[in-house]
């Protein structure tokens, strides 16, 4: 699948572009040190929310294709 991201700076977020329908998956990290990010919380603009887990890895299964806010 295609997926285009650009910085919302906004809000501080990112605004992802997918050209189909699908699953999201990313992780957390510390710009900085580059380590995972843990329990934190992350967030579609449809309402759907979940949190990483020990590694900083996060999962939505069912992404409708379009723009969103991440």
């Amino acid at each position: 699948y295609a997926v285009t991201a650009h910085p919302n700076n906004e809000n501080n977020s990112i605004l992802l572009e997918l050209a189909r329908t699908g699953s999201l998956q990313g992780r957390v990290v510390d710009a900085g040190a580059g380590t995972a990010l843990a329990n934190v919380r992350v967030s579609l603009d449809d309402g759907s929310v979940t949190r990483t887990d020990s590694q900083g890895c996060f999962r939505f299964p069912v992404v409708v294709e379009g723009l969103h806010d991440v």
